[in-house]
């Protein structure tokens, strides 16, 4: 039976602490933020280059028109297509 006591955060951490390993230390925290932001950057850049804003246009107008402003059949078309 193992003690409770006896499992120390640092028996986990023993591969980490050896000589020819590579010991990060607080470096971790820092390096999986910035890979973080880095995934983060690369997928908000992709969807923006992907998004078709024209039509965000068309459907952020119609929107609009529905809730603020009285129908009307003067809207200028050039905003619309």
């Amino acid at each position: 039976m193992v003690c409770a006591h006896s499992l120390h955060l640092s028996s986990f951490l023993a591969p980490f602490k050896s000589e020819d390993r590579l010991f990060i230390e607080h470096d971790g925290i820092w390096i999986g933020m910035l890979s973080g932001m880095g995934v983060q950057i690369l997928a908000l850049a992709w969807m923006v280059w992907r998004t078709d804003w024209d039509l965000q246009v068309c459907k952020a107008i119609e929107r609009l028109s529905r809730w603020f402003l009285k129908p009307s059949e003067e809207l200028d078309e050039s905003l619309i297509a």
